[in-house]
């Protein structure tokens, strides 16, 4: 590991400027990962995959979710459409985000 480099989790083109000298990719998304076989040795807003042992992004508000792949904040809710969506959670309809 390599501290003067960029942390896990943060945005990254390169495995050499991350501090475990691997920047994953996601979709659309490019980040600094790292090597994992338990769940607390990645950020609270990353889980350790069991298919790949590397450290992905959990879901974020208003992206797709699942029962295997809870989200980052929020709660993965079942839409009208059928599909599960990451939501906010709210006390009430005033605190609530638009379209959360």
């Amino acid at each position: 590991m390599d501290p003067d480099c960029t942390p896990v989790g943060a945005t990254c083109t390169v495995d050499s400027q991350c501090q475990y000298r691997a920047c994953a990719s996601q979709g659309d998304k490019r980040f600094c990962s790292r090597g994992c076989s338990a769940p607390e040795q990645c950020p609270a807003s990353m889980y350790c995959s069991g298919t790949n042992r590397v450290c992905l992004l959990r879901p974020r508000l208003g992206e797709d979710c699942d029962d295997t792949l809870p989200c980052g904040e929020g709660l993965c809710v079942l839409e009208p459409a059928g599909n599960r969506v990451c939501r906010a959670t709210c006390a009430n309809s005033a605190g609530c985000p638009p379209d959360q």
